[in-house]
């Protein structure tokens, strides 16, 4: 079956034509699935009558040649009369010809961060500094912090801190009081028992 071909300038007309290709072989979503090696659904969710997703340029690489299509990038002559006043020549002493950048596999990956980790450590290790330098550190920079806000704002967080400070001391205080009683009681149950089994041994049996 020939196909004519198309011009297409933005994403609806991609869809429109995979649509038109897929409704003149007269294959279902499925089975278009199944050629592209596609998960089933997909296909419907990109290209169905209420697509929910937008189809990816590697999803478009799978369904073309399973439609029996290609992709022919050529020079558009009026884009070119339009954008050539705005192309400009890039400074040769600039490039960096011969570079290729490569995509590094999951396993290559984890294997540079546990060795930028690795440096990491002993660069920290290599700089460590005494819990009295770090102390000091952050004293000084919870000062400059400090400067940087106006005074009336000072003042609000001074009380905010403080409001806080009384109610945790104060919960605290009821913590300590609440546990003062139980021990009391306690000492005063313990006390009492032993009164008791005594004044049971005195007791007469009947």
């Amino acid at each position: 079956m020939e196909v004519m071909p198309a011009t297409i300038r933005d994403y609806d007309a991609l869809i429109t034509t995979l649509r038109a290709r897929i409704d003149a072989l007269q294959i279902s979503h499925a089975t278009l699935e199944d050629i592209a090696g596609l998960t089933q659904g997909h296909v419907g969710k990109c290209l169905g009558p209420a697509p929910v997703k937008r189809i990816g340029l590697d999803t478009v690489f799978l369904v073309v040649p399973a439609l029996g299509m290609r992709v022919v990038i050529e020079q558009d002559m009026d884009a070119v009369k339009h954008m050539e006043r705005r192309w400009e020549i890039r400074d040769e002493l600039r490039r960096r010809p011969g570079i290729v950048r490569l995509r590094f596999s999951d396993k290559a990956k984890a294997k540079f961060a546990k060795e930028m980790g690795t440096l990491g450590g002993s660069v920290r290790k290599r700089f460590r500094t005494d819990q009295k330098t770090r102390k000091k550190g952050a004293k000084d920079a919870a000062k400059s912090r400090w400067r940087r806000i106006p005074p009336a704002d000072r003042i609000k967080h001074a009380k905010s801190l403080n409001r806080i400070r009384w109610r945790e001391h104060n919960m605290q205080r009821r913590a300590a009081e609440k546990a003062a009683q139980e021990a009391r009681r306690a000492a005063k149950a313990a006390a009492a028992s032993p009164s008791r089994q005594s004044a049971a041994q005195l007791r007469p049996a009947p």
